[in-house]
């Protein structure tokens, strides 16, 4: 199975980059193929695999994020998520908002949310955010009680 792996990635100092290296080195030794689109300070010259292409600071990142996901061909996209990490200017929630629209209705592959942080009480924009994403993922995985 090939996996296109949505994550901040390390160097970058990172929870969600250390628990990333973790699941996706057992889900190769499983036999996934697994493929990281990452932030620009994420991976190493020359890392087999990995798209260090989430640039925040460009209008258009997302956009770059959809094709490179499109371009590797994946069975199935896993996005791990964390509020901040796919930011869209000032709102912390958003960014994924056009790729995550654009991969369902192209229907090429599923894709897969595992949510790191789910708050009890959400502002109305992580509520939003919630209620969008899950419609527009064809899985959503929750760490939180």
């Amino acid at each position: 199975m090939k996996i296109a792996w949505l994550s901040s990635w390390p160097p970058r100092p990172c929870g969600i980059a250390s628990y990333s290296v973790d699941l996706v080195r057992a889900l190769e030794a499983g036999g996934a193929s697994i493929h990281v689109v990452c932030h620009t300070d994420g991976g190493v010259k020359n890392e087999k695999n990995v798209y260090p292409v989430i640039d925040l600071a460009k209008p258009g990142w997302d956009d770059t994020v959809y094709e490179t996901v499109k371009g590797i061909k994946p069975d199935v996209v896993h996005i791990q998520h964390e509020y901040g990490l796919y930011r869209q200017g000032k709102d912390n929630a958003s960014g994924l908002f056009r790729p995550l629209f654009r991969w369902k209705t192209d229907g090429v592959f599923p894709v897969v949310i595992t949510y790191h942080s789910v708050y009890t009480e959400m502002s109305l924009t992580m509520s939003a955010y919630m209620i969008v994403t899950q419609h527009l993922a064809d899985a959503g995985i929750v760490h939180e009680e």
